[in-house]
């Protein structure tokens, strides 16, 4: 989007206009999801050594990577979209499953 691409180039010009790494987690999905893989891991479920970047990772793939093609036009049909996001989400819990899950 336009706004993206104005954000992108005057980033450097105005270091406070983008949020810094830090501030990602304060995102709301961010939180939620956060949340979410804390749970899991205290329930021992899942095994992740460092839950925001785990979290940061996942939503890239899942959503601002589709996002990101689709600002250039470039979107998946249904069919293509459900595979690729059965196929990120599946990869991402086999990632994170605790040995416990693979016993």
């Amino acid at each position: 989007s336009r706004l993206s691409l104005l954000l992108m180039r005057e980033a450097p010009r105005f270091p406070t206009l983008v949020p810094k790494e830090h501030h990602l987690i304060r995102l709301p999905h961010m939180q939620l999801l956060v949340e979410l893989l804390r749970r899991h891991e205290a329930a021992g479920a899942v095994k992740i050594d460092d839950v925001e970047l785990a979290a940061e990772q996942f939503l890239t793939t899942v959503a601002s990577h589709p996002a990101r093609l689709a600002s250039f036009g470039l979107r998946r049909s249904g069919r293509s979209r459900d595979r690729y996001l059965t196929h990120a989400v599946d990869l991402f819990l086999r990632g994170i499953a605790s040995q416990e899950t693979h016993r």
